[in-house]
Order: structure tokens, then C-alpha cells, then sequence
């Protein structure tokens, strides 16, 4: 058995040109978004929740977008429809998948969200959240605020979206 060790690993030519194996994290990026600064909507037209920037270092790298909270709607049985977008190098937004969130009376749900992306570039990308609401007549939450009956409070309540690079 061998033992390399290490203090710093740099590329031949140039420092960012390390090939790291396949399936390895390259770099990690992630926004959160707290009860005390919640987005809600009342319109079933979406709009800009949160987003995440992440400059991959090649080109063939894939994405690996994660969302995790808790999300959803004053009204019985009208969603929070949630979807991810994502911009190229300044470009237009295009939407990648999307999920929703049901609020029964007085409840709230978890929410969560997982995408590979292959963006093919190695130009800023931008991913965000957008929300909007599957009918009127109710409130739509990102996260929701609401305390779990003295087991934590809302401002203890965030939501966190995270993008990696992986190597290929």
C-alpha cells in the first residue's frame, strides 16, 4: 500500500486545469432563503423566488441542482407551483422541471427538488426559483413561517438551494 501526501495539488500550465476523476465535486454553490424574508404570491403567474450563480470550470461537467424546505398554500388544495430555470452566459431563461407544494387547512409540506443539468459551458449559470399559484383565492409560501408547534421556530425555517459541479 502507498500514502501520497500533499499540501497543494496545481496543474501543469495553469492552475485550474487539474482533471479531477469522474463523479468528483468540483466546486459547490448554494442560497438560502429565510422565513423572515419569505416570497409569497397571489397570482397565478410566476415569479422570482430565489437563484444560485455557478461559473463551471469545463465545459463538460454536469450540474447537480438541489432545493429542500418546505413550501405550499393558504388554500385547500391549491398548489405552489415551483419551477427551475436556467440562464447561460447572460441569455434567456429556460425552464429545466418543475413541483408543486398542497397546503391542507392550517398544514404545511416539505418540498424538495433534484436536476442534472449538462449545460455545456463554461460561462456563469444562473438557476432560479420561480413560484406561482395553481388558482386564486389563496397565498402561495417559500418557506412557509409556520412553527412546529414549539419543536422549532420560523426563524429557524430556511429554505436552501445548492448547485455542484461534477466532474465527467
Amino acid at each position: 500500500m502507498s500514502t501520497l501526501t500533499v499540501d497543494t495539488i496545481q496543474g501543469k500550465t495553469a492552475a485550474g486545469t487539474v482533471a479531477m476523476p469522474s463523479g468528483h465535486v468540483i466546486q459547490v454553490q448554494s442560497a438560502q432563503l429565510a422565513a423572515a424574508n419569505q416570497f409569497t404570491v397571489t397570482s397565478t403567474t410566476q415569479a422570482d423566488i430565489m437563484s444560485v450563480t455557478i461559473t463551471p470550470k469545463f465545459a463538460s461537467s454536469k450540474i447537480l441542482f438541489q432545493m429542500a424546505g418546505d413550501c405550499g398554500s393558504s388554500g385547500s388544495n391549491k398548489a405552489l407551483l415551483i419551477r427551475l430555470q436556467r440562464n447561460i452566459g447572460g441569455g434567456s431563461f429556460s425552464t429545466l422541471c418543475g413541483t408543486g407544494g398542497v397546503y391542507l387547512s392550517g398544514a404545511y409540506e416539505h418540498c424538495a427538488m433534484s436536476f442534472m443539468d449538462s449545460p455545456n459551458t463554461t460561462s456563469a449559470c444562473i438557476y432560479k426559483l420561480q413560484g406561482g399559484l395553481s388558482a386564486t383565492s389563496s397565498t402561495g409560501y417559500f418557506p412557509t413561517g409556520w412553527g412546529g408547534g414549539g419543536q422549532w421556530t420560523s426563524a429557524e425555517d430556511i429554505n436552501t438551494i445548492t448547485v455542484m459541479e461534477i466532474a465527467q
